[in-house]
């Protein structure tokens, strides 16, 4: 019978479950900028994580969106520039915010003063944007969350601005200091910010939430439980600012993550929009995070992957397998598994439809480990079954043949049982005609690879039962040749006997496990009758 490769563990995306906010140096062009009751302006200096600072400076106005591109997950640190105009003496730093937090709390509880509670909420705001999470329990321990919290319900936009940013950053931090925040109500205010007309305002609560929702299932559920997908849904569908969409998809992926799975009447509304972006975002980050949405959704039973599929995502998602960006191509290449995996013989058949063999054959020769492990165990699970056309298509194409490679010569266990399983797979899967047509490839390549000592002394049993299913497949199908052709023997024996198989089958049939002795002598007996 068929086999089917171990499932691969899940890919990570590095960048999924947390974000932190960037503030930079503040624009003093005037004496009152900053008492501006209605917008603020902000110079957002961009830090690149992976290499070089490069500094860009942009001038936003509240109604104009912030810089989002920046993610953090859950257990990273959180990258800033320390900026020497955040406090008032730049020697002291955080340390003479802490001294002076209660006042600061005081500030903020000002009502008659909105120029004082702009001011506090702006100093907790640059507190809070500090490399680190030393500055999050101090502000809490102030008291100094409820009153953030209360002034995201202020009809000044300044004071919703900064509280917004302040309350994201914290809410990008530890578990602990996000049940802190839950607990203060604000998912309700944050939930009302997404109607906000300050498309800045929105984002950042867009922003907010998707932190929250990162945390876990709990504060996923707690957040859907506010009904928040829809109106995330009708951002999408009527704000057009690269910024904003990128982190309402963001958001959206965190709502459909983590395990247990969302219900599927929460996942489903917003499969054909995700569906949609998968072809018409044109920011790579945003396509990334719809991508690895339909992923999580996927990832589930029968249902879930009959609901990705009737919203038309298919197509799509085997063509991003083509992307230039492993970002796009791994979360593509594991919903194609996904589907594959939990997927019936129907569902399946909508990936063979669209040719998903040939890119998936193509990454064989990725040196992206997990792109070509998915790549090995997709295509082995494609082949098993009663699937010829599929098995013509590696063996027609050379994909048989850079299997067969994989398996002589990866030194990564994991990826090489994957490239074995599909390997066995097609021999298994392959009529008598097809192994004749295609016998010197079989004897040359195939056969050395499964015969090798590396498989059948191989102390994993699994590949060693795999490579004795394959080779017992070959021997009836060199005997049905024998017969319907009138050979005078096998036509495979004489290259099993070069390689050594028998001596190889002997020793195997002495092994301690029971499983690998039968098997082993019973191929042996095959292979001594029919030579």
């Amino acid at each position: 019978s068929p086999l089917s490769g171990q499932r691969p563990p899940s890919l990570v995306c590095s960048s999924h479950s947390r974000q932190v906010t960037f503030q930079r140096h503040e624009i003093m062009t005037g004496d009152n900028m900053d008492q501006s009751e209605d917008w603020v302006m902000i110079n957002f200096e961009v830090l690149h994580i992976s290499g070089e600072t490069e500094q860009k400076q942009v001038l936003r106005q509240i109604n104009q969106e912030p810089s989002c591109d920046h993610l953090r997950t859950h257990n990273e640190s959180i990258f800033s520039i320390t900026d020497t105009n955040y406090f008032d003496d730049s020697t002291c730093g955080v340390e003479r915010v802490v001294v002076q937090l209660p006042d600061v709390v005081q500030a903020l509880l000002s009502n008659e003063s909105p120029h004082q509670q702009a001011e506090a909420a702006r100093t907790l705001r640059r507190m809070l944007c500090t490399p680190g999470d030393q500055s999050i329990q101090p502000v809490i321990d102030a008291g100094a969350v409820p009153c953030l919290v209360e002034l995201l319900t202020s009809p000044n936009p300044t004071l919703q601005f900064e509280a917004a940013w302040a309350l994201t950053n914290i809410a990008s931090s530890s578990s602990e200091h996000t049940f802190w925040l839950v607990q203060q109500g604000v998912v309700k205010r944050l939930v009302h910010l997404l109607s906000s007309q300050e498309r800045a305002i929105c984002e950042l609560a867009v922003w907010a939430l998707g932190n929250i929702a990162g945390d876990g299932f709990a504060m996923r559920d707690l957040v859907i439980s506010h009904d928040v997908v829809p109106q995330l849904l009708h951002i999408l569908a009527t704000q057009s600012a690269p910024s904003l969409q990128r982190n309402t998809v963001w958001t959206l992926m965190n709502l459909l993550r983590h395990k247990p799975q969302v219900d599927l009447s929460v996942a489903e509304p917003t499969l054909s929009t995700l569906a949609h972006l998968c072809s018409s975002a044109t920011d790579e980050d945003a396509m990334s995070y719809a991508v690895w949405a339909l992923n999580y959704v996927s990832d589930g039973p029968n249902g879930h992957v009959e609901a990705v599929i009737r919203a038309g995502a298919v197509p799509h998602l085997v063509r991003l397998l083509g992307h230039h960006s492993p970002n796009v191509v791994i979360p593509a290449l594991r919903t194609c598994g996904n589907i594959i995996a939990s997927g019936d013989d129907v569902q399946t058949q909508t990936l063979i439809d669209e040719e998903v063999l040939l890119p998936l054959g193509a990454m064989l020769w990725s040196t992206e480990k997990s792109m070509l492990k998915e790549a090995c165990w997709a295509l082995s699970t494609i082949c098993a079954g009663d699937h010829p056309e599929q098995i013509e298509n590696m063996f027609a194409r050379g994909f048989i043949l850079r299997l067969s490679e994989i398996v002589l010569l990866e030194e990564r266990a994991d990826v090489r049982r994957d490239a074995l399983v599909g390997l066995c797979n097609v021999l298994i899967g392959a009529t008598a005609t097809q192994l004749q047509a295609y016998h010197i490839l079989v004897e040359n390549s195939c056969l050395p690879a499964i015969c090798s000592g590396s498989i059948l002394g191989s102390a994993d049993r699994k590949e060693v039962f795999v490579a004795l299913q394959a080779i017992e497949s070959v021997l009836k199908a060199g005997n049905s040749l024998k017969v319907s052709s009138s050979l005078p023997s096998n036509p495979f024996c004489a290259r099993l006997n070069q390689l050594r198989l028998p001596q190889a089958l002997w020793a195997l049939a002495q092994n301690e496990n029971q499983v690998i002795k039968d098997k082993a002598g019973k191929v042996l007996r095959r292979a001594l009758s029919l030579s």
